[in-house]
């Protein structure tokens, strides 16, 4: 079960079962011989129907206590003051509620030890075991939630190792590059050298990327390079790279592969729709606590209906699913087609800690 999406149906189904169970458990055992008397049966029901809305009320109240980020003793301190202040209201929406269905004894005729019982002790008492078991069991759903996070974090990473493989032995990639050096052993070998050893940094790269969930950004690049330095060689004067990287982002951490699959995707379809030569341009900069990372290139956006089924679209829809693992509510990606180019956009905030659990 996806804890995140049926949180909130978890919430209704449990106070409204916990509410009936307590009406009928206290019917049952202190009021047996008074099943079906009206006013027992129609009052206890107001009382714990009023008890269910009230509890409501106050869930949303804890919902903001909970996003603060108390400390236990805080929260605790909290439980009991509100727990007493609620129960007052509880109590006299409770009777007034009452007044209209079942005509309770007036206040007035009540002694003060009852009334004292069920203001300070009683209903605070049950509000108070109420708020206690609401947040033990937001603890519990949080707990579920992380592990069901980590779970789909390893799922994703291992089919980004997947497609790590496939980038590493992608057949088009290595096909033509053997050709390129093929070519190249006769007419310039230190070219053909040139292409074999940014080959190999490439590959390292993408092994040693295998046991890490995240890594430099410079490291990242490093692999960019000379995926670029081969594809140079044998475009030439069809393709331009440009990089602007600011000093502070190579050192702002990110998930391997994470850009990758962007450079790959500029080059392979904008040497289909762009005029030549084909322009591709990386951009890094930090921006207080934020690594921005800019991937231009010129030619057009192809739509995924249109490019159903191909390799790179899957690509991007690793990306999403990593970000949206590693870094939830702290990312931005964001594809445009601006003018003759597209602008693809990853803003990452904070650390650059990843929470992706790369597989071993």
């Amino acid at each position: 079960m996806n804890i995140r999406k049926n949180k909130n149906k978890i919430f209704w189904i449990v106070n409204i079962s916990a509410w009936l169970a307590i009406y009928l458990f206290v019917m049952l055992i202190f009021y047996s011989k008074q099943i079906g008397e009206y006013k027992i049966t129609v009052g206890l029901g107001i009382t714990y129907l009023t008890g269910f809305v009230i509890t409501v009320g106050m869930r949303y109240f804890y919902r903001i206590i909970r996003r603060k980020y108390f400390s236990i003793i805080t929260i605790t301190i909290i439980i009991v003051l509100t727990s007493f202040i609620v129960a007052q209201i509880w109590f006299f929406a409770d009777y007034y509620i009452s007044v209209l269905f079942v005509n309770p004894t007036p206040l007035s005729q009540r002694s003060l030890l009852s009334f004292l019982s069920e203001t300070v002790i009683s209903r605070p008492n049950e509000l108070m075991v109420w708020s206690g078991l609401y947040f033990l069991f937001n603890f519990w759903l949080d707990w579920l939630q992380q592990k069901e996070r980590a779970d789909e974090s390893i799922l994703l990473a291992h089919k980004a190792q997947l497609l790590m493989l496939r980038y590493q032995l992608n057949p088009h990639f290595l096909f033509n590059t053997l050709n390129t050096v093929r070519a190249l052993i006769e007419e310039d070998k230190e070219k053909a050298k040139l292409v074999i050893t940014e080959l190999s940094e490439f590959l390292r790269y993408s092994l040693i990327s295998d046991s890490n969930s995240s890594v430099p950004f410079e490291k990242e690049l490093e692999a960019i390079k000379s995926y670029f330095a081969i594809q140079k060689i044998r475009y030439e004067e069809k393709l331009n790279i440009f990089f602007n990287i600011e000093s502070g982002a190579e050192k702002f951490n990110i998930l391997s592969f994470l850009v990758y699959p962007l450079i790959e995707n500029a080059v392979k379809y904008g040497m289909q729709t762009s005029e030549m030569p084909l322009q591709i341009g990386i951009e890094a900069i930090t921006k207080e606590d934020a690594l921005i990372i800019k991937v231009t290139n010129t030619g057009k956006w192809i739509e995924k209906e249109k490019n159903s089924g191909k390799g790179t679209q899957k690509g991007l829809d690793n990306i999403r699913e990593r970000l949206n693992n590693a870094y939830p509510g702290k990312h931005i990606f964001d594809i445009k087609q601006n003018d003759n180019k597209v602008i693809i956009t990853i803003i990452i905030y904070g650390s650059g800690n990843a929470k992706d659990n790369t597989a071993k």
